[in-house]
């Protein structure tokens, strides 16, 4: 195995080469961490106003937009004159994509990404490509933080537990040869998992010996399930990374026990990269407030103060080229109050409860996210391996199951009890046993999929696939 010194050093020449200045701003995130937070919010203010005059000078849908409502960037806007503009969502970037683009930039200094589509309908949009970035690189910066945090090295052996790889053209795969020298990564596609996948994938690890493991929280907890049952022990890992999903608190402890170390809730989006995540204090995720500007508002588009759940809404700070001003990026969170025992000034959201269709609504009126489910279907009843809940409309629930010998009579007459006890006892409920509860096309897990959530937009409820 090649030391780590020698790779930093190519690592750092290759920078240099590229001109890329990502060690420079993660130097800068190191110091804004420790601001207070009214520093911090200084700091965030400063980059949201300069993306704004930014966005009307460059960005025709921006210009027009703006203009719309009377809004004049160019001064300086308060808070509540930056509510005052639209939400900005999947079907309306899809209609107006080519307005979206500043005029700043050449076609070649751009490129296309997608996002993998959880609402059914992928999301096409433009980023800087590195090399003729205008904008600083506080957002990939934020990332490598983010290891910080958790006490990892940037160069630690890593493997990821992941969404399938596809379309990669030559010249991202020798890229990607060159980081894998750098930083030696083993990929694993996370997409139908099985047991003699998850066998094969147990000897690569022990082989590779990494010392973190990212992935999205349904395929960890698979992996760390089977791993379990057949009593193999992987050793050596430092922690485990979760994200692209949300982690409950179920998954989280049988990885832990599996892995024998902590596991990290890592918020973050294709768009936008790390949004929020947990430190080594475990009490709350810090919100990248350099990178990024988050909001939470209510059914009624009102902020959400501490403590209430709401749709979160993001302003992506470092994307010059493609401006992402108050995006519903389809998620539901909580902010909390609290100070982290770690002592940063960046804002925490206290959890992250799903996405907008993670939400069942009684007949009662009352919300149910994923989390209620999860508790429900894994400590109430016996018997129920996988669990899917389905709402679309406020009369009915359909509930799959997939059942072990252990699921009686009994268990689901106990089952439609609190169901009804908690949603409405006038909710139908329909209980659909299955053989296999199948995943996304990305290898992820849907527990809950509702097309009347509050949160959700026209637009969301039309294209929300079952």
């Amino acid at each position: 195995m090649v030391s780590i010194f020698p790779r930093k050093f190519v690592h750092s020449l290759y920078e240099w080469i590229r001109g890329y200045k990502t060690s420079e701003c993660l130097n800068l995130l190191r110091k804004t961490q420790w601001f207070s937070e009214e520093e911090v919010k200084k700091f965030q203010w400063s980059r949201l106003e300069n993306l704004l005059k930014l966005s009307y000078r460059s960005v025709p849908f921006y210009r027009t937009l703006l203009d719309s409502i009377a809004l004049d960037v160019e001064n300086g806007i308060s808070i509540d004159e930056f509510r005052k503009i639209p939400l900005l969502n999947k079907e309306i970037i899809a209609k107006n994509r080519e307005k979206l683009i500043s005029t700043h930039y050449k076609p070649s200094e751009i490129m296309v990404d997608t996002t993998s589509g959880s609402t059914g309908k992928k999301l096409v949009f433009y980023k800087e490509k590195k090399r003729f970035r205008r904008s600083d690189y506080l957002n990939e910066a934020g990332s490598l933080r983010g290891l910080e945090w958790l006490e990892f090295d940037r160069y630690d052996k890593q493997t990821f537990l992941w969404g399938p790889q596809m379309n990669r053209s030559a010249i991202t795969r020798l890229k990607d040869r060159l980081m894998n020298f750098i930083i030696p990564t083993l990929f694993l596609s996370s997409y139908n998992l099985n047991p003699a996948m998850m066998s094969t994938y147990a000897k690569k690890i022990i082989s590779f010996n990494p010392k973190i493991i990212f992935g999205y929280a349904s395929a960890l907890f698979l992996f760390a399930n089977y791993l379990d049952e057949k009593k193999i022990e992987i050793l050596g890992i430092k922690g485990v990374v979760s994200s692209a999903e949300t982690l409950y608190q179920f998954q989280r402890e049988k990885i832990e026990k599996v892995f024998q170390c902590r596991v990290f809730e890592v918020y973050g989006s294709r768009e936008f990269g790390t949004i929020a995540q947990e430190c080594m204090a475990h009490q709350g995720l810090h919100i990248s407030a350099e990178n990024v500007f988050v909001e939470i508002l209510d059914e009624e588009g009102n902020p959400c103060k501490p403590g209430k759940l709401g749709k979160i809404i993001i302003t992506d700070l470092d994307n010059y080229c493609f401006p992402f001003i108050r995006y519903d990026i389809g998620d539901i969170g909580i902010f909390s109050d609290k100070k982290c025992g770690c002592g940063r000034g960046l804002p925490l959201l206290e959890k992250v409860e799903g996405r907008t269709f993670d939400v069942i609504v009684g007949t009662n009126g009352k919300y149910f996210t994923g989390t209620f489910w999860t508790i429900l279907f894994r400590t109430y009843v016996k018997g129920i391996e996988q669990f899917q809940v389905i709402q679309e409309n406020n009369r009915e629930l359909i509930v799959k199951l997939v059942i072990d010998d252990s699921f009686t009579e009994n268990e689901k007459k106990k089952l439609l009890k609190v169901i009804h006890e908690k949603c409405g006892e006038d909710m139908n409920i329909a209980i659909q046993l299955m053989d296999k509860i199948p995943l996304t096309e990305f290898g992820k897990h849907r527990f809950v999929i509702s097309k009347i959530s509050p949160f959700l937009t026209h637009y969301q409820q039309e294209n929300t696939i079952l």
